[in-house]
């Protein structure tokens, strides 16, 4: 069995949920001893998670990684081209499909309807098509939660139920015990500040909670919009980290008082999921993540309001309140690390070759 990844998904960020989801299925299957043979592209040279990728090969030799060096107009709308090992199995990062003579099985990876729901016409138009048609060709569709593979049906009627995986993300974050804030007591906000994650109202609740600081890692440089919207925050209550290594992120997560993460709209909601694996509470918004992902339901709060959010961060400055919150939050991330995620794509990728 080998298995061929198109890596065009890491050249589309330099961070974020599907570098992260990339790097740990690429990184899990080269490990579990198979057959891998990775393309990279133009435009990934700064992703992190290749950075983590490419030192794996001094250790696995069965893994091999093409760096293609041809640039191309609109390269993730295009067809993959390279050449494919008839009888191999094809796994793009982002919704690409080899020719329809390659003889190869297909696994695409859906993460959301994000832009079905909420991008512009002509963005949604171009977005929607790729991954429609992506969907309809696969022989395997994994779906990165239940609230994901229960939208397919919805905005891709032809598909075959059948088809249809589910493959929850993970986390290998742990708890640091004794660590120690370097920003006192503070909310985290993670990642990026796009419309539907309600950066605003993450910072207008923190406003509202007296002493309270607020840490925004990763996400990239802050824009001007973010900076208009921090104005309301006095600047030594706020410290924003654009660019977050693994090791910060978790020592982050370990000594938050709770992570602040309103948004109103996710396929699963990967922080969530990186908090709990090191006991921090998060606040999230009904209906915003699927419920499965929120471990802590009385911490959804019930709109985005910084009212309603700041209520809950309150609740947690009660010491015996948020102790047992974070112990219910590690029991629920017990069995939820990235071996589960990698366990189901093997048994994905067997069935296929």
């Amino acid at each position: 069995m080998n298995i061929c990844f198109d890596g065009i998904g890491f050249s589309l960020q330099e961070s974020g949920g599907i570098s992260i989801y990339s790097e740990k299925v690429v990184a899990g299957v080269v490990r579990a001893g198979v057959p891998v043979k990775l393309w990279l592209f133009p435009g990934c040279e700064h992703n992190k998670s290749v950075e983590t990728l490419l030192a794996l090969r001094k250790d696995f030799p069965a893994f091999e990684v093409v760096r293609v060096t041809r640039r191309s107009p609109l390269e993730r709308l295009r067809a993959f081209r390279e050449s494919l090992e008839p009888g191999s199995v094809f796994h793009s990062t982002y919704y690409r499909l080899p020719p329809k003579s390659a003889r190869v099985r297909v696994v695409t990876t859906v993460y959301d309807f994000i832009h079905e729901r909420r991008a512009s016409r002509a963005r949604r138009a171009v977005l929607s098509f790729q991954k429609r048609r992506a969907i309809l060709r696969a022989d395997a569709v994994v779906c990165i939660s239940a609230r994901t593979a229960a939208d397919v049906p919805r905005y891709v009627p032809e598909v075959d139920p059948r088809r249809i995986v589910v493959a929850p993300l993970g986390s290998d974050f742990r708890p640091i015990e004794g660590a120690v804030s370097a920003h006192g007591t503070f909310a985290l906000f993670v990642g990026r500040r796009v419309a539907h994650k309600q950066f605003p109202m993450a910072v207008q609740a923190v406003a509202r909670v007296k002493g309270l600081r607020l840490v925004i890692a990763g996400g990239g440089e802050l824009s001007a919009a973010d900076r208009d919207t921090l104005a309301g925050l006095p600047a030594e209550r706020w410290t924003a980290i654009p660019w977050v290594e693994p090791t910060q992120l978790n020592q982050l997560y370990s000594t938050a008082l709770a992570l602040l993460f309103p948004s109103v709209d996710e396929g699963f909601g990967l922080p969530v999921a990186e908090a709990a694996s090191t006991g921090c509470p998060a606040i999230t918004v009904r209906g915003g993540i699927p419920e499965d992902a929120q471990p802590l339901p009385e911490l959804a709060a019930h709109s985005p309001a910084p009212e309603a959010l700041a209520a809950l961060l309150l609740r947690l400055l009660n010491p015996a309140y948020r102790s047992e919150v974070r112990r219910r939050a590690l029991a629920s991330a017990a069995n939820s690390g990235w071996d589960r995620t990698i366990g189901k794509l093997m048994d994905t990728y067997r069935a296929l070759a």
